[in-house]
């Protein structure tokens, strides 16, 4: 089954991994409008010429799908051919050997595919799914890190915080703000340790560009960019806007917002500009009507966790273990 039409056609038929669903986990959706939803996601995926995916198909029924596409901003930064897995999965109405015995079979030939056009990809697995787990660091891919995904109701933040606060300062960033910001970027991640800087074949001088470089992608996007200024006109904090388009016009609902990359100043650690960031994000996603707002974090992060803790009803809803997945040639020897 190497042809994509006939992959799609029969991912269009049959529902797979139908409850592990991202938003049916964090109990945004209900389990069929979390199924409508991946499969039309997954159609999209499928359809893309960029994307690469890989079927095991029996008896016209799809067992399992992997499918992959090139990051091609930290591609350029790193000069290595990195890629994400945006869909990892497998039908777990099969039996517990048949389940290993088909996410095997996928991994082996997506590394025999994938192999040509990417040296490395990244992958968030549920920490729950142990076939896949166990499977693929058999075949070589290591954790390089873990995610929280955390969500609120929005009506269950309390209008008390923004009168707590002072927002004077706060506020959306314009045009002639984009220096500024992205230099606050990049004084904020260069003491940031992400999964990058833990990976020793990646050069570690490089690994904070790739933030700084989604910041830049987002304004270039015409995203919104919470921002806050010293009194010298100076940006030296700031929360990246993600209404999340897609999900919200295929339900025609504001159901859910995500305040994604922050940063602060080194030099303003310490006096609450994160919290103000948060606040002001989420003033603007109540403004706006939205149903929840999630925000994910390395598991380790402790400050942003207790932050967001302190401002509303927050709970963790979903962990997941990062891997990277050398390929190629550079997947040899590995430890």
């Amino acid at each position: 089954m190497n042809s994509k039409d006939e992959l799609i056609s029969c991912f269009a038929s049959h529902s797979i991994h139908e409850s592990y669903d991202d938003y049916y986990r964090l109990k945004i959706l209900s389990k069929n409008d979390a199924i409508f939803y991946r499969k039309s996601i997954g159609l999209k995926l499928l359809n893309k010429k960029e994307s690469y995916s890989i079927g095991i198909v029996k008896d016209d029924h799809l067992l399992a799908l992997a499918i992959a596409r090139p990051r091609m901003e930290d591609s350029a930064i790193f000069n290595r051919r990195i890629g994400s897995i945006e869909w990892l999965t497998i039908d777990h109405s099969l039996s517990c050997n048949e389940r290993k015995d088909v996410i095997s079979h996928l991994l082996q030939q997506c590394h025999n595919s994938w192999s040509q056009v990417f040296d490395m990809v990244t992958v968030l697995i549920d920490f729950d799914q142990y076939e896949i787990i166990e499977a693929i660091q058999k075949h070589g891919a290591r954790v390089y890190g873990g995610d929280y995904t955390w969500v609120c109701k929005l009506d269950r933040i309390k209008e008390l915080i923004f009168k707590e606060h002072s927002l004077e300062n706060v506020t959306l960033a314009g045009k002639e703000d984009t220096q500024s910001l992205i230099e606050c970027a990049k004084q904020s991640y260069a003491t940031y340790r992400s999964h990058y800087h833990a990976d020793s074949r990646l050069d570690i001088n490089l690994c904070s560009d790739t933030y700084v470089s989604w910041v830049k992608k987002h304004v270039a996007d015409d995203g919104q960019v919470v921002i806050v200024k010293n009194e010298e006109g100076v940006i030296i904090g700031f929360s990246t806007i993600n209404p999340h388009y897609e999900l919200n016009e295929y339900f025609r609902s504001n159901l859910v917002g995500e305040i994604a990359v922050s940063g602060v100043s080194p030099f303003a650690r310490g006096m609450r500009v994160y919290e103000l960031t948060l606040v002001r994000g989420i003033e603007w996603f109540k403004e706006n009507n939205y149903c929840y707002i999630v925000y994910g974090c390395s598991a380790n992060n402790y400050v942003v966790q207790s932050t967001w803790i302190k401002l509303g009803d927050f709970r963790p809803k979903r962990f997941c273990y990062r891997f990277h997945w050398w390929l190629g040639e550079s997947s040899k020897n590995v430890l």
